[in-house]
């Protein structure tokens, strides 16, 4: 995958990479997707549907002004507080 992202570099900027590291648990290329600045609008959103609290926690620490909690999952039409609900996610 890396070197995938590294040679075709083309493929680097699509979303629908960043959520497949969240579902194969692929934190090594979730970085360096990150690190060649991929949109993570939705990094909330996916951190949440794939119960990978940790990032959730990290994302809103940043305390960024945008509406991150009506962005929604393509897929299931679901925002980040749905998934947030449906899986017992507590901030506390």
């Amino acid at each position: 995958f890396e070197w995938l992202c590294e040679n075709k570099s083309q493929n680097v900027l699509r979303e629908d990479l960043l959520e497949e590291t969240f579902i194969n648990s692929n934190f090594r290329s979730l970085l360096l997707l990150l690190g060649k600045g991929i949109n993570f609008r939705k990094f909330l959103v996916w951190s949440l549907k794939h119960k990978h609290y940790i990032f959730a926690d990290f994302y809103l620490s940043l305390d960024l002004e945008s509406n991150y909690l009506n962005i929604y999952d393509d897929k299931t039409g679901m925002t980040a507080l749905h998934f947030a609900c449906l899986n017992g996610y507590d901030t506390t």
